[in-house]
């Protein structure tokens, strides 16, 4: 069987909710730890950066990200923050230097009618009383400690190097949501493998981050999903990309700033609210609830010479 094939049909088979374990029978297709190659562009300059997946610890979290990059999803979006820390991706663009998000939930609708398929693991409720799923809600459900998760494997935790799903929680709301659970934990109120959970923990889209600093941060163990690492980070970042960002900086003027400082939300749901084709009036309420809670962050955007996504390739599966 051709590779695009074998990558369709598997696909197929999560969709239906057949998972890794299914795939496994065929020539060994998955592994425990897929890697992949995300290339960063920089002042005119290619910097490929590998990272290894923890599909065995968080599985739908790591299936989720390879069906956006299979999709092509991160292919030309930036670095929308940029700190001594952290190296944010995955949710906006630049378009004539101005900074813009990218409208989430309608992409992965276009994407879906294209052919692409995307694997649901957070629903709305159908009714209180039951955790019996209803629509997908395209997020990605939360295999952190937050969650109550229990991991199944080895996982990373977030040192130099890690590799982190990311969202902005709406502080203002605390609506639950149906999960697909994959690790055997319990939910609230249900024995099923689907579980009440709350959705603030369960809302991740495309928005990532890579750790740069050379500390550890067991605070953000809890809240975020590290589901990653670089491979070689002292050669494709300390000594790459990094090093690349700082001598640049080095060869300006001495007032020189290389971010702006912006506040800015992942996913702001106006247009869900407003109606969006494909998504049920369901959906759009409960969206709606979500908006007004509010979520916003400060970001140190590089603008003036920023930090794209030339591709993201799966070199193994």
């Amino acid at each position: 069987m051709k590779k695009s094939s074998m990558r369709r049909f598997g696909a197929l088979l999560a969709t239906a909710g057949l998972g890794a374990a299914c795939l496994g029978m065929f020539a060994g297709c998955t592994t425990d730890r897929p890697e992949i190659t995300v290339t960063y562009t920089f002042h005119g300059e290619d910097y490929p950066v590998e990272y290894i997946l923890s599909r065995d610890a968080t599985p739908k979290t790591v299936q989720h990200f390879l069906e956006l990059i299979e999709a092509g999803y991160y292919e030309g979006t930036c670095i929308h923050g940029y700190d001594s820390s952290y190296l944010y991706a995955g949710a906006y663009t630049i378009e004539n230097g101005d900074l813009e998000e990218i409208d989430y939930f309608s992409k992965v609708l276009e994407l879906e009618e294209s052919g692409k398929k995307f694997t649901q693991s957070v629903f709305m409720a159908k009714d209180s009383e039951t955790a019996a799923p209803g629509e997908g809600l395209y997020t990605v459900y939360g295999e952190m400690q937050s969650d109550k998760y229990s991991y199944s494997g080895a996982r990373f935790v977030h040192s130099q190097g890690a590799l982190v799903m990311y969202y902005t929680a709406p502080a203002g709301f605390t609506g639950d949501v149906v999960v697909q659970r994959n690790d055997g934990g319990s939910g609230r109120e249900d024995k099923n493998a689907y579980q009440y959970e709350n959705y603030v923990m369960n809302s991740a889209t495309s928005a990532f981050y890579t750790c740069l600093g050379t500390g550890s941060n067991s605070a953000r163990d809890g809240q975020y999903c590290v589901f990653g690492k670089t491979k070689k980070f002292e050669e494709q970042m300390t000594n790459g990309l990094l090093k690349a960002i700082k001598d640049y900086i080095d060869g300006q003027a001495e007032d020189y700033e290389f971010t702006e400082s912006m506040t800015l939300r992942l996913n702001s749901y106006d247009h869900l609210c407003e109606g969006v084709e494909g998504y049920p009036q369901t959906i759009r309420d409960y969206f709606e609830d979500v908006r007004t809670g509010g979520a916003e962050e400060s970001y140190s955007v590089p603008l003036k010479e920023p930090i794209t996504i030339k591709s993201v390739k799966i070199n193994k599966y």
